[in-house]
């Protein structure tokens, strides 16, 4: 199951670059994260990357991944930050500095969600999009 995570407010690009930094610095989630450019508009030249997709299942790394958007989240900024968490599907859930309480229990309820989703499809759908 991927998960896509995205950054909103502030300045997205910048604070997306050090999410990924972030992330990496997590034994567990080293190498899972893959940054990707959603398909700019007419006119637009598009950013670096505006997307981190990460691989993630059922086990331990749901809570490493939740513990260190948490700790994200939760440090000292300048500006509120939001980071949205999408399954391919579309289903997604935003996590705010000020509102952050069981993000685990948040991570988990979307990738049911999308496990569920891609049951009853009998496909995987793959691909990167915004929440």
């Amino acid at each position: 199951m991927e998960a896509w995570l995205s950054v909103r407010g502030g300045d997205s690009v910048r604070e997306l670059q050090e999410l990924d930094e972030w992330l990496n610095g997590e034994p567990e989630l080293r190498g899972r994260l893959k940054p990707r450019a959603a398909q700019p508009g007419p006119g637009e030249l598009g950013a670096p990357f505006d997307v981190l997709v990460t691989a993630i299942g059922s086990g331990g790394v749901i809570s490493v991944l939740a513990g260190s958007l948490h700790a994200f989240l939760t440090r000292p900024r300048g500006t509120d930050v939001r980071i949205s968490v999408s399954s391919p599907d579309g289903r997604s859930v935003e996590l705010e500095a000020q509102r952050v309480e069981d993000v685990e229990a948040l991570l988990r309820q979307v990738i049911a969600a999308s496990e569920e989703s891609e049951g009853e499809s009998g496909a995987e759908q793959t691909g990167v999009g915004g929440a």
